[in-house]
């Protein structure tokens, strides 16, 4: 698919190296672990994907190869892209044994019906709407039938800071008139989120996404991560993991009372969709 001229695109030359060794997601855990322990929201994907051995899996947007190093491991045949050059170098030094190239999502270098399952992990709020519809209409073709797409959204757009950022900058002013020492707040989105998030979701937009798309869809509202700690890593925790996990009385309050439709979906950090292709 060849895109317009004047469709825009967020350069690839932004993701280099030290975007993907110094800030990108999960960059704590790639530290620590390399790509052996997952960082929440992919671990998450992981889970809910059951990849098996002999399926055929591809990452798109493949970034540091964390889920291609575990796809290999479970005895898949792993197949990873990304249209960052410096993103499939690092990736390839992961997983040799892995088929990775650099391309782009509106238009795979796979066969038609050739994959079982896609994992699409943060890369969604990085493209613009066309290139989001162009994106699925590839996996469309590269699925078999019953084949699915992992999805996942670092963000939520609907979320209480980006809703609440403008009324919390005016309290402080109103404080700051009274005598009050108060700093600003922190703006929502960094620099580097402005320049990569061009599209970010919320459980709303996605909805509107899939809808009349072909596909059967799960979408699931997901909270922050620190309370779903023992649920994604087990009882037998690294010590040194750098995510301290909310349990007890608090996780059941907060997960039963008010993680809840309709606040869920205002309340939740990131969204993971799972699109099936009707066999």
């Amino acid at each position: 698919m060849d895109r317009p001229a004047s469709e825009p695109k967020v350069s690839a030359d932004i993701y280099d190296d030290q975007y993907f060794l110094q800030s990108c997601g999960g960059i704590e855990f790639y530290k620590l672990y390399g790509p052996k322990i997952l960082k929440p929201m992919m671990r998450l994907s992981w889970l809910r994907a059951g990849v098996k051995k002999g399926m055929r899996v591809a990452d798109v947007g493949c970034g540091r190869g964390e889920i291609l190093y575990h796809a290999v491991a479970a005895g898949a045949e792993a197949h990873g892209l990304d249209y960052s050059t410096a993103s499939v170098a690092i990736a390839r030094s992961h997983s040799p044994a892995a088929d990775i190239r650099v391309a782009e999502t509106e238009k795979l270098p796979y066969a038609d019906g050739s994959l079982d399952l896609i994992f699409f992990l943060g890369v969604f709020e990085h493209l613009y709407p066309k290139q989001q519809v162009a994106a699925y209409g590839e996996f469309w073709r590269v699925l078999k039938p019953g084949g699915r797409v992992i999805m996942a959204t670092c963000t939520n757009r609907l979320y209480h800071k980006n809703l609440t950022f403008a009324l919390r900058r005016r309290l402080a002013v109103f404080l700051r008139g009274l005598g009050v020492s108060v700093a600003d707040p922190s703006p929502p989105r960094s620099d580097e989120d402005l320049s990569m998030h061009v599209d970010e979701q919320s459980w709303f937009s996605l909805k509107r996404f899939f809808r009349g798309g072909g596909w059967d869809v799960e979408l699931f509202a997901v909270p922050n991560v620190k309370y779903l700690v023992d649920e994604l890593y087990g009882p037998e925790l690294p010590s040194d993991l750098p995510l301290r996990g909310i349990r007890g009385r608090r996780r059941e309050l907060y997960l039963t009372l008010l993680f809840r439709p309709p606040l869920r979906w205002f309340l939740a950090r990131a969204h993971v969709a799972i699109a099936t292709k009707p066999a």
